[in-house]
């Protein structure tokens, strides 16, 4: 750097985003909004038509549209999906939560290109 000033974000206002995402057993919907549940999620104001749109913005609508039972499809998740669409799924939560600043490990910087 040559200049400026780096500030960290409150507490509680930080999201870290794992190099290996943990996935929880459950519905699709319950991988995206970990750690919450949906009855937090609906508590929040949030709605499924959310969560689509937040799960397109990492190119995962397919794997919604794929399932007959959406979001409510219950799966293995740790074996159904690739490493790539558990780190997206992993990206994709800080902002469908909080909409707050995150940090990822090194992995996660061709994730990006990838998707831009």
């Amino acid at each position: 750097m040559f200049g400026g000033t780096l500030t960290k974000p409150p507490r509680g206002k930080l999201f870290y985003i794992p190099q290996r995402p943990y996935m929880t057993l459950g519905t699709l919907r319950d991988q995206v909004i970990y750690p919450h549940t949906k009855e937090e999620m609906l508590r929040r104001g949030q709605t499924d038509e959310q969560l689509s749109q937040h799960i397109e913005r990492v190119k995962l609508n397919y794997l919604l549209a794929s399932r007959d039972q959406g979001w409510d499809s219950i799966e293995d998740w740790i074996d159904v999906l690739s490493g790539g669409e558990k780190q997206r799924i992993a990206v994709s939560i800080p902002s469908i939560l909080r909409n707050s600043p995150f940090f990822v490990g090194l992995a996660f910087i061709f994730l990006y290109y990838n998707l831009h």
